[in-house]
């Protein structure tokens, strides 16, 4: 995937878009979390797929090791 920055096309790799889809669930989660905890609690379960999408890698690379 090429991004144009200042001109430039930059090479994405498929690691780097992998981390940015991660961040972008992170910080949904977050922001899902902080808004039901601050306006309406129920929101707070919203924030329960992203947190589950960011722990996934990690219980299959703990599988896979064990």
């Amino acid at each position: 995937m090429n991004i144009l920055n200042g001109g430039d096309a930059v090479e994405t790799s498929a690691d780097q878009r992998r981390l940015n889809r991660e961040v972008l669930f992170t910080g949904a989660s977050l922001a899902a979390t902080i808004g039901g905890t601050l306006f309406y609690p129920p929101l707070r379960l919203l924030s329960l797929p992203g947190v589950l999408y960011s722990l996934f890698p990690i219980y299959r690379d703990a599988y896979q090791s064990a």
